[in-house]
């Protein structure tokens, strides 16, 4: 049906792959083709290796910015700071990384989750986009899974999650035109 790329840029661990892989097995199992852009690769096999989706790195920031405490931060303002929004340079290599991406991949639509640099460089494309960040958030924890996208462990799911993975699905369709 549709090809569709699935993009994180920011985040550490495994949380974001897992807010992607419920809607990822349910959009797979329509017959869509999905691949993924991650930050880091090196934990993308606990999570997605055994599903078989394609796997790519994604553009990330690299340099580390001088000047900030070993704190967290306080705000987004200055997680986007920390990853170059403020170097004009940096950040255009980046945005044009994530162009060539999506160029070389050819997506129909992307589902990104914390990904900013990879939202703005979509903003500049005819690629269908939608930043689903908040709603995969509430998705369960992705170990909960006993057979792929179909059953859930009721100790952390319930009916109104089914209902969440549906209705990103719709709106999947409705962005592609697939109803």
């Amino acid at each position: 049906m549709s090809r569709i790329l699935c993009a994180w840029e920011l985040g550490e661990n495994y949380g974001h792959m897992c807010d992607f892989l419920t809607l990822a097995l349910t959009l797979r199992k329509r017959g869509d083709e999905i691949l993924f852009a991650l930050k880091d690769l090196s934990r993308a096999q606990v999570i997605l290796g055994s599903y078989g989706f394609p796997l790519l790195q994604a553009p990330v920031w690299l340099p580390a910015l001088t000047g900030f405490p070993m704190t967290p931060p306080l705000n987004y303002a200055e997680i986007l700071h920390r990853v170059g929004f403020l170097d004009e340079r940096g950040l255009n290599g980046m945005v044009k990384a994530w162009l060539q991406l999506y160029e070389l991949v050819q997506p129909e639509l992307l589902i990104i989750n914390s990904g900013p640099t990879a939202l703005l460089a979509a903003s500049d494309t005819e690629i269908p986009d939608h930043d689903y960040g908040a709603m995969l958030e509430q998705l369960l924890y992705c170990s909960t899974f006993a057979d792929g996208a179909k059953t859930f462990s009721d100790k952390h799911a319930d009916f109104s999650q089914f209902r969440q993975i549906e209705s990103m699905v719709k709106r999947c369709e409705e962005i592609l035109g697939q109803e």
